[in-house]
C-alpha cells in the first residue's frame, strides 16, 4: 500500500443515497479527507477537498481526469528538488481549483505546500493529524 496526495472534486446531492464524498472515495480506496461544510445547509463551502490516499494501486485515480493527483514526493523534502515539470503542473491544478499559490517560491518544505492547501480550506488544519492506517 501506498500513500498520496490529491485534490479531489466532491460529488453527491447530499441526501443519505448519495452523500458529500471526494470522489476518490468512488474508486473504494482507503483515504482520509476533510469537507467543510455550511453550518446551515451542510453544503461543501468549495468543490474540492484535499484527501489523502492508500491504496495498492493508484492507477484509476491518476487516469480520471477530475481528480488532480499531487507530487508523490516526501514530506520533509524540499520544494526545489520537485522536478521543474512536476512542479509547473502542481502549480497550475492548484491554480484552476482556485488555490493561491504565491506562497510555493518562499516555502521550503513539501510539507507546507500540504499545510497551506489543507488551511487553504479549513484554518485548523494539521497535516501531521491527517493520516490513514496501511
Amino acid at each position: 500500500m501506498t500513500k498520496r496526495y490529491y485534490i479531489s472534486p466532491i460529488v453527491g446531492t447530499g441526501d443519505e443515497f448519495d452523500p458529500f464524498r471526494p470522489k476518490v472515495a468512488d474508486y473504494g480506496v482507503s483515504w482520509v479527507g476533510s469537507i467543510p461544510s455550511n453550518l446551515e445547509t451542510g453544503h461543501p463551502l468549495f468543490n474540492w477537498c484535499l484527501v489523502l490516499v492508500n491504496t495498492a494501486n493508484h492507477g484509476q485515480l491518476l487516469s480520471d481526469g477530475a481528480i488532480d493527483a499531487l507530487p508523490e514526493f516526501p514530506m520533509d523534502g524540499k520544494v526545489g528538488a520537485i522536478n521543474t515539470a512536476t512542479k509547473n503542473n502542481m502549480i497550475a491544478k492548484m491554480q484552476a481549483r482556485g488555490i493561491d499559490t504565491g506562497f510555493i517560491n518562499s516555502v521550503d518544505g513539501y510539507r507546507d505546500v500540504i499545510r497551506a492547501i489543507g488551511r487553504s480550506i479549513s484554518p485548523a488544519f494539521d497535516e501531521n493529524n491527517f493520516d490513514i492506517a496501511e
